[in-house]
């Protein structure tokens, strides 16, 4: 078995509005994972929720970061490359 194994997600040249529907779909499904984790870990274990807090607002702040950069670009009729590189290790 492969210790390591790395994905390519994401690699094209997008419109900055498909980039960003693209970005925060990602982004808004990462911070739904954190929000229903830290909900559950607290409702059956007593768990304090704050490390799934801590990187909601961390993905919301890169959200609102990404999407004023690609509002800004938006009307230069530029294009935007997006890659997304993954890796998986087995330890």
């Amino acid at each position: 078995m492969k210790k390591n194994s790395k994905f390519q997600l994401i690699n094209g040249v997008f419109t900055p509005d498909d980039a960003k529907k693209i970005l925060n779909s990602m982004i808004i499904n990462k911070i739904q994972y954190h929000d229903l984790e830290g909900f559950s870990n607290n409702i059956r274990f007593s768990l304090n929720p704050s490390h799934s807090k801590k990187r909601i607002e961390e993905l919301n702040d890169m959200k609102s970061t990404i999407n004023q950069l690609l509002n800004e670009i938006q009307s230069n009729e530029q294009v935007v490359e997006l890659k997304c590189e993954f890796e998986i290790k087995i330890k």
